[in-house]
């Protein structure tokens, strides 16, 4: 915005965008880390396996009795691999129906950057452009994020549909999905 020499109303509606879309972004990825098929392209359930305090966890902890509390921090408190600690940890998020209220905040938080997008002063065809872009992030399957002087696909990210976000001199930052 600061270099499109935007006005500070489209410099906060791009702030704002931003920021909704971020959010919507890293709870996609905290569902997908648990819940995705396993071509989702990293480990499954990493995030359990190295404890990490996600939005699944926080909110978990938030609507569990205190029998559940004590279960899930318990399983957190161990570092572990294994297959047991992730089916437990996945049934106490089921049984409190994590996945649905996770689903229900990713699509908050699209609407909410949209209504930014809808209150930037460019022309009707560019914020197309970004509405665009954003409505398939929360139903991407793999997210790939590479810096590189040369896009070269490899037999891994061969299918993956290919966005330039950033161009600087000869560095490109591109978003591949899946």
């Amino acid at each position: 915005a600061i270099i499109a020499k935007a006005d500070e109303s489209d410099g906060d509606n791009i702030y704002n965008f931003g920021l909704n879309l971020g959010v919507a972004f890293q709870l996609q990825d905290d569902y997908l880390d648990v819940f995705a098929d396993a071509d989702f392209g990293k480990q499954k359930a990493g995030d359990i396996i190295k404890n990490k305090k996600t939005f699944l966890f926080i909110k978990c902890l938030e609507l569990a009795n205190d029998e559940d509390k004590k279960r899930l921090l318990n399983l957190y408190g161990k570092n572990q691999n294994s297959d047991t600690k992730i089916d437990e940890v996945t049934a106490l998020f089921n049984k409190y129906e994590i996945p649905k209220v996770l689903q229900n905040d990713i699509e908050r938080y699209t609407h909410e950057a949209l209504k930014y997008v809808q209150n930037l002063f460019v022309s009707d065809n560019k914020k197309e452009i970004l509405k665009k872009f954003f409505s398939i992030l929360p139903k991407r399957k793999r997210v790939a994020i590479m810096y590189k002087k040369e896009m070269d696909f490899n037999s891994k990210l061969s299918g993956l549909k290919k966005y330039h976000i950033y161009r600087h001199k000869s560095l490109t930052r591109t978003i591949l999905i899946k």
